[in-house]
């Protein structure tokens, strides 16, 4: 639980690029903006499905107030729908300065789930969704359900 919550300490400092140019760290999305944050971690192939799964839910997404952060573990891992996919509003890619910190945020995630006894999580990759109150909605390994994570993210900022 300590990791846990190291983790989404680091998580509120780390930058993101939005609507393009605009720069900021998480906490500030979710304070100032209400935003809420979706971290997909892991290789490019698993980061790219997961943002073409996205595409389809952008509406959704963006009734939300939800941005989605993809994160390529492997440094040399442009991936092949980046470029692309960070045209849509909904994305917030990690500020390029702070590539290094987002990689090891993501393997901090890995390192706990690892723990938790699943072993491929580092293949699979790791999905984060944090409310815009800073709390977590939702931990999970692989491609995420979109549906899902909206309607999780969507139970505690409605209370």
């Amino acid at each position: 639980a300590a990791a846990l919550a190291a983790n989404l300490d680091a998580l509120g400092r780390l930058r993101v690029t939005v609507a393009g140019s605009r720069v900021a760290d998480v906490a500030t999305l979710q304070a100032a903006a209400r935003q809420g944050v979706v971290v997909v971690g892991g290789p490019s192939d698993v980061v790219d499905d997961a943002l073409r799964d996205a595409i389809i839910e952008q509406k959704a997404l963006a009734a939300g107030e939800v941005l989605v952060v993809p994160v390529r573990t492997a440094s040399s891992d442009g991936g092949s729908g980046g470029k692309t996919a960070n045209t849509y509003g909904f994305v917030a890619p990690p500020l390029a300065d702070d590539s290094e910190k987002w990689r090891a945020y993501v393997a901090a995630e890995v390192a706990v789930a690892e723990g938790q006894g699943a072993e491929t999580a580092g293949v699979d990759g790791v999905v984060v969704a944090v409310r815009s109150d800073g709390t977590v909605a939702r931990r999970g390994l692989g491609k995420p359900v979109w549906k899902m994570v909206l309607a999780d993210l969507a139970k505690e900022d409605a209370a």
